[in-house]
Order: C-alpha cells, then structure tokens, then sequence
C-alpha cells in the first residue's frame, strides 16, 4: 500500500527508532469524565449520588424566609435536550446549551408549630440554560469552541504574611480561608490596631467582629485570648493604675457604677469596696504588645456590646439598616456558621 493511499485511510505508520514505553493516554479523558460526574446526566434522579450538580443544590436547601413562614425544599433535577446540533451552534454563533429544571416543593408552615407544614407545593421550576460539553471536551460559547483550563486552589487554611510599611513598621497579614463561605482577613496598622476585612471589603475594627459573634464585653474578648487575671479588691498594688474591663454595676441599685475603661485609683477601689465588690478581672501585664493592641482596636470599635456590633456589621456588610436585631444575628450566623 502506498504511502497516499495509508494517509487517505487513516492509517500511520511509525519509523521512529524506539517504540514507546506506555501508551498515550486519552488526553480528553479527565474533562469527559468530569463533566459526567458533575452532571450525572445518565442516572435517574432519585439515585444520584451526592457530588457535582446534585451536591450544590442539596448544600443551598432548603431555605426559608426570615419567620419560617415558609421553607423551599429541593427533590432533585431535570436536564434536557439541547435545541441545536453542534454545527449549527458554530453556523448560528449561538451557544450549545441544555435547559436545567429543578423539581421544588414549597412548605407552609403552621403558625403554632413551625415544626409542622399545613400545606406543600411541589412544581417544577425552569432553572435556565446551562452549557453543554461536546464529544471532543469542549464548549460551544456564542459559535466559539471553548475549552477548560484547569488551575490551582487556594487550599482551604489559615495563611499568615508579613511586609513593611514605608515608614519602616512591621505589618501582619492572616486570612482565613474556608471550604465554602467568606474569607476573613486581619491586618495590622502602623498604628497597633487589628481590622478586619470579610470578602475584601472595607475594613473595620477587628473587635465589632468579635462582638458580633458573641464576646460581647471587653473582658469576653481578653479572656478568649487568655489575656485577663482577677484580683480580689483588698489587693490594692495588683489592681492601682489598670483599667477596668466591663462595666461595674451596683448589686443592690442595679446601677451603673463605673464603666469600662476606667482608671482604677485608690479612691474608686474604696467606692468599689463600698458598694460590694469584692474582686476585679483586669488584663494581665498592660504594658505588652497584645493587650495594647487590643485597646487600641477597642478604642476604633464603636460598638459595647454583642447587639451593637450586629447591627453595625449588618449595615457595614449589606448597606443598609437592620430590620432588627434578630435578623442581623441570622444574616451572621448564615455567613460564618451555617454549612
């Protein structure tokens, strides 16, 4: 057979000197087989595993309305057949795409028992189009083949950097980056205070974010860095000239006696003593870096307490006001807390 003749048939004949050791692999193989098991398109739907497609939408539902009024739920989805062929998607400059419906049922729940559902609908919801990969691992986008390109992660962690301002001062970096969910990072100032960023937003005092998620008073804070000490109110030379870290209320009157951040001296011990106190949680060694970083990043934070900081990071993250306190604290919990 003649060289022309092979070529003509699609044959190849190979003259090179050393045969190869392993054969060449399906190189399409990987995105092929990705694709099925992001789609799983062949399975029927109650039989799904739990991975791809199937695994986003069960992770998002179900959802509910900030009352509990009613909760969306998720059954499975449909994937259909897509309108034009492949050349026609090149002819046409169109996209090759298959329509996605997702079968929900909505739960009314009882007034009295939110526990319980007085009534459900179930309806098939038309999702929208979503591409289609070809037989050659490719997508067709607006009559343009289109392939994936596969890139690194940022692996799930906590990571820390360090750099210097141009005036010479040291800067620290961390950032929190989870499986699902909102990076947080902490950044130091050349002024010794700590701010937090969610999302790469605007920053804001480090501590209206720990208020929010519960260390409400100064002192939750410098104890949840094991940063506090108490001493009982006779020892006068352990506690002169520290500050106080929450409010000291009257036990009898219920009133506000001294507030946070105030200078203890010899006079206010004797006011203390007089009302009842008998000991105080000051932090421990003021004159370090990490409790005078704290205090600096306080002194920024204008939130006291846990209700406070909701409200205000609710507005710092969504521009705008809270309906109430409640719905700042579920909008929190959802973004740091829920899976």
């Amino acid at each position: 057979m003649s060289v022309d003749t092979a070529m003509q048939n699609g044959e190849r004949h190979d003259f090179s000197k050393f045969q190869p050791i392993i054969p060449i692999p399906d190189l399409l193989a990987i995105q092929l087989a990705s694709w099925e098991s992001f789609l799983q398109e062949d399975v029927l739907p109650e039989k799904r595993e739990n991975k791809g497609l199937e695994a986003v939408f069960k992770n998002m539902f179900p959802v509910e309305d900030t009352r509990n009024d009613y909760v969306l739920e998720y059954k499975h989805y449909y994937l259909g057949l897509p309108k034009y062929t492949e050349k026609e998607c090149l002819e046409r400059r169109i996209s090759l795409a298959i329509p996605l419906k997702v079968r929900f049922v909505l739960n009314i729940t009882d007034e009295n028992d939110r526990s319980k559902y007085v009534q459900s609908i179930e309806q098939d919801v038309f999702f929208g189009n979503i591409p289609y990969m070809t037989e050659s691992g490719t997508f067709i986008i607006n009559g343009a083949e289109r392939v994936i390109v596969s890139q690194l992660q940022r692996s799930p962690g906590v990571f820390f950097d360090q750099n210097f301002h141009p005036n010479g001062t040291k800067l620290f970096q961390a950032r929190i980056i989870p499986f699902r969910g909102s990076w947080v990072d902490f950044t130091t100032d050349i002024y010794d205070c700590i701010y937090a960023i969610i999302d790469r937003r605007r920053k804001f005092p480090a501590t209206l974010l720990l208020r929010a998620i519960g260390y409400s008073s100064n002192r939750d804070i410098f104890e949840s860095f094991g940063l506090t000490t108490t001493y009982k109110i006779s020892n006068k030379k352990d506690l002169i000239n520290k500050y106080l870290l929450e409010d000291i209320i009257d036990k009898n009157t219920g009133e506000v006696i001294a507030e946070t951040g105030l200078l203890i001296s010899d006079a206010r011990l004797k006011e203390l003593k007089k009302a009842g106190i008998l000991e105080l949680t000051v932090a421990k060694n003021e004159e370090s870096l990490e409790v005078q970083m704290l205090k600096n990043t306080m002194g920024k934070d204008p939130t006291k307490s846990t209700d406070d900081a909701l409200r205000l990071l609710y507005q710092h993250l969504r521009t705008g006001e809270a309906p109430s306190v409640g719905i700042a604290r579920i909008f929190i919990e959802k973004m740091f807390f829920s899976t």
